[in-house]
């Protein structure tokens, strides 16, 4: 079918394809060579105008050679502030490890209530037992007492951890549109590279920007 002089009006598509139409076989050779050559972690800039299959490439790459690392596409557009941004990677990250609501907690600064809980309940009876193990269960209490992870380096590290956690020795994050979260989308990218460089990771970590 065409339309106009374009012939093959799945070229108009924008989405996503597994087909290569415009035989990009040297660009997948080349990636998989910046792949093979990768030990620790790296970052990969794929640049391009819209349209240009910068998508495809990847999803092309993924079915070919990437099928044995660990994916995990994040659209930077939904977060234009950069604090949202380290955010969102970190709960898509935990979403697709399945451990979604106990990342939640932890940037939340809940995962210690259930610590808390306990201690008041130990302290009610000790009370009863012993007048002054008030200010031991208050002390303990401020002892597990955790706060929201507002700060950059806070969520960094709850992110280290749950890279830890996952069972793939090879992960592959995808960031989509950093380039339109403008200034803050580049702090996110120096931030996660600085993350990268200054951790030492048992996994080896590709970022595709």
């Amino acid at each position: 079918m065409s339309l106009g002089f374009i012939q093959n009006i799945k070229f108009l598509d924008e989405k996503v394809s597994n087909e290569d139409f415009f035989d990009v076989s040297h660009s997948l050779e080349e990636l998989n060579g910046k792949f093979s050559t990768n030990t620790g972690s790296n970052i990969i800039g794929l640049v391009g105008a819209f349209g240009v299959g910068k998508s495809t490439l990847i999803e092309l790459y993924k079915n070919k050679y990437g099928k044995d690392k660990k994916w995990i596409h994040f659209d930077a557009w939904q977060f234009p502030d950069r604090k949202e941004l380290w955010e969102g990677l970190i709960l898509e990250t935990a979403n697709t490890e399945n451990k979604l609501e106990e990342i939640l907690l932890k940037i939340e600064g809940r995962d210690g209530d259930d610590k808390k809980t306990l201690i008041n309940i130990f302290g009610d009876g000790l009370n009863m037992l012993v007048p002054t193990a008030g200010e031991f269960v208050k002390y303990f209490n401020h002892f597990v007492k955790s706060s929201p992870a507002t700060r950059v380096f806070q969520l960094q590290e709850i992110f280290k951890r749950l890279i830890e956690k996952i069972e793939n020795k090879d992960i592959v994050f995808v960031l989509e549109d950093t380039d339109r979260s403008g200034q803050d989308g580049l702090f996110f990218i120096e931030t996660f590279r600085s993350f990268l460089s200054k951790n030492s990771f048992t996994k080896n970590i590709t970022v595709i920007v």
